[in-house]
């Protein structure tokens, strides 16, 4: 993961070794640390993301979980506990 100053870069085919290449010395960029909070934090993310584009099959209840629509903090707490319950009733299926 690389943080960035610039706004783009032009598209061609390129190997990622020659992006990151290319981001360090043309726009400056910082390789971020593997352990660092912002980098695990988007990895979680994306990780999530692809699942939900093109497995939500393995989500099994969780996908049909909605939250609540209203600001009301008694609506809320009863779904982080169904939300909570039903990862450790999946957590113990898959083992």
């Amino acid at each position: 993961m690389f943080l960035l100053q610039a706004k783009r870069i032009t598209a061609n085919s390129h190997t990622p070794e020659e992006v990151a290449e290319l981001l360090k010395e043309k726009y400056g960029a910082v390789e971020a640390s593997q352990q660092s909070y912002h980098y695990l934090e988007q990895k979680k993310c994306l990780k999530a993301s692809l699942i939900l584009h093109y497995r939500p099959d393995l989500l099994g209840d969780l996908a049909d979980l909605k939250p609540p629509e209203t600001r009301d903090m008694e609506a809320l707490k009863v779904f982080l506990e169904a939300d909570s319950g039903t990862k450790r009733e999946s957590g113990r299926n898959s083992r």
